[in-house]
């Protein structure tokens, strides 16, 4: 703010102090209980004592999580301090956020009312204390969203464009699934530059395709290197060697023994396997010639198809122990049964993503604590809106064109955000809560940013009346 007062420009900070001290108390009233929790995928992801780099490569995991984990106990000699270092991250990262926020344009306190259900997300709540890559890939998407916001914002400033590609390549190795953000980049960050405010596209402005380059080269530049490393030094061209394992897991259900004739040679023998190992074990067949699906039963053998019958094993011996040309023959095979069953994978896409909604509504709490505030909101602005017709007072029809730009911006992170995160996982598996718990991450914040506003709007009701 260019001639504003020192006082004025300390106000402007008082969110984020707000927002830091809160942070901090949180962590002083659970830090007597907080130690870290080993999960029964915990152990996966402490390959680097024991690998070299190129088996590494080959693992299922990527080497993020691995290596942070790597450093911390380097440092302190244990995991003791995980569940401390992964909240402070996040608080860390909900500090950017509110700032890219108020960069891009949004007032102080309306990016306080976003950032704070960032900040006590559930996915950062349930798992920060917890030696998996859940928390930490969570804040990752945060710190991707706020980079996002400071480069749209500040394109002249090259370094924010070098930290975003950083960041994106830290977060997709940490978590797999934040593959997502790649895609998001171009498609969020184009909408957020042709949406930012007037004062922003003056000095230092470039282009729209221009822009769209830069975000692309961003996140595209990273992955696809990545992908020529592991090509050259472990023969795969992909993020990690863990594709075909999750998409059996949908896949294997619609394996049936009229379906093996038309499954290629190569990969027929691990369709026989799963054919054989559901006999045996009496699965159910969660489709019918009719053309319906049985969604809760499909839903119950994932794990079943992913680690209770022997085709992994099959597929490692065929590959002679490689687990990389393992679960490319998996992928393979996955694939072309999804292919054959097309109708059958379109209704499991469907049906998973109805659920994904259900489960966030019934099992959010952050989403539900803000939907009842909004509805309080609501009922606040409409009283006060009743007693001025009671009073025959006129109704300003006229909103606040800032408070409606705020909203659009963070439907746009939220929205868009959740639902290309979702889509990724109920293409590749069940709509669990723990993975919708990050794909949601934003949305509790749109909803307090709707309540805040439409009480702002109540209060000018009452100022006026």
């Amino acid at each position: 703010m260019h001639g504003s007062s020192p006082s004025v420009s300390l106000l402007r900070w008082l969110p984020a102090l707000f927002l830091l001290v809160l942070g901090l108390v949180y962590l002083w009233l659970n830090l007597p209980e907080w130690s870290v929790k080993h999960y029964p995928d915990s152990n996966s992801y402490l390959l680097l004592e024991k690998q070299t780099f190129i088996e590494a490569l080959s693992h299922v995991r990527t080497m993020g999580y691995p290596a942070f984990a790597w450093a911390l106990k380097t440092l302190t000699g244990s995991y003791a301090a995980v569940p401390v270092v992964q909240y402070v991250l996040h608080l860390l990262a909900a500090l950017l956020l509110w700032y890219g926020l108020c960069v891009y344009g949004l007032r102080p306190w309306s990016a306080l009312v976003v950032t704070l259900p960032v900040l006590f997300a559930n996915i950062i709540r349930y798992f920060s204390h917890a030696l998996l890559s859940d928390a930490l890939g969570a804040t990752l998407v945060v710190v991707v969203v706020a980079l996002l916001l400071l480069y749209i914002a500040r394109p002249w400033q090259w370094g924010y464009g070098v930290a975003l590609a950083v960041a994106v390549f830290v977060a997709f190795q940490v978590r797999p699934a934040n593959q997502v953000l790649v895609p998001m980049l171009v498609l969020v960050g184009g909408l957020l530059y042709g949406m930012r405010p007037a004062r922003l596209r003056s000095d230092g402005a470039m282009g729209f395709w221009s822009m769209l380059g830069r975000l692309s080269a961003a996140g595209f530049v990273p992955l696809l290197g990545f992908f020529t490393l592991r090509l050259l030094l472990v023969g795969h061209f992909g993020l990690v060697a863990a594709t075909g394992i999750p998409l059996i897991g949908i896949a294997g259900s619609l394996i049936t023994p009229d379906l093996l004739p038309q499954i290629r040679e190569e990969v027929r023998p691990l369709a026989q396997t799963i054919v054989d190992d559901r006999e045996k074990d009496g699965m159910e067949v969660p489709f019918s010639t009719l053309g319906w699906i049985r969604y809760g039963e499909w839903y119950r053998q994932y794990d079943w198809n992913n680690y209770h019958n022997t085709v992994l094993a099959h597929a490692r011996r065929m590959h002679n122990g490689n687990h990389v040309m393992a679960d490319q023959s998996l992928q393979q095979l996955a694939v072309q049964v999804l292919r054959l069953r097309f109708s059958y994978y379109a209704k499991w896409i469907m049906a998973a993503a109805g659920d994904a909604l259900g489960v966030l509504l019934r099992r959010d709490f952050n989403l539900q604590l803000t939907g009842l505030l909004w509805l309080l909101a609501v009922l606040f602005y409409h009283t006060l809106r009743g007693m001025r017709v009671w009073r025959g007072k006129p109704i300003v029809a006229a909103r606040d064109a800032q408070a409606m730009w705020e909203i659009s911006v963070v439907v746009v992170v939220g929205l868009l955000y959740a639902g290309m995160a979702t889509l990724l996982v109920i293409l590749t598996a069940p709509p669990i809560e723990r993975y919708l718990q990050n794909t949601a991450i934003f949305l509790p914040g749109v909803v307090a940013l709707l309540a805040y506003i439409r009480v702002q709007e109540g209060w000018q009701l009452w100022r006026s009346s």
